[in-house]
């Protein structure tokens, strides 16, 4: 999928566990700042992205159809491979590909 190289990176990063997000922080010996800012839980990228309250709100105000399948996925992985099975709901201009990612 054509994306612009700071997403592809991004992307690379989250599945490759290299953002510094309290679960890699804590495998390096880090001790502070280790929970979700929004709810309190532990910090990963599933549950940043996925499914923390806040997460889910911001994809059901998103224009795309099934989002269900993103939000129940059980890594990012995971919903990264459902995301190109999702629909873009009109009129949000995008004809190339999905919104997610």
């Amino acid at each position: 999928m054509p994306l612009p190289p700071k997403l592809r990176v991004f992307l690379w990063k989250i599945t490759k566990g290299a953002l510094p997000l309290g679960e890699n922080l804590e495998t390096r010996g880090m001790t502070e700042n280790l929970t979700c800012t929004h709810c309190g839980l532990k910090e990963t990228a599933s549950h940043l992205f996925l499914h923390c309250q806040f997460a889910i709100d911001i994809w059901y105000a998103a224009p795309i159809s099934n989002l269900a399948a993103i939000t129940t996925a059980l890594d990012f992985k995971g919903a990264l491979k459902l995301g190109t099975k999702l629909t873009n709901l009109s009129p949000t201009g995008l004809h190339m590909g999905p919104l997610f990612p």
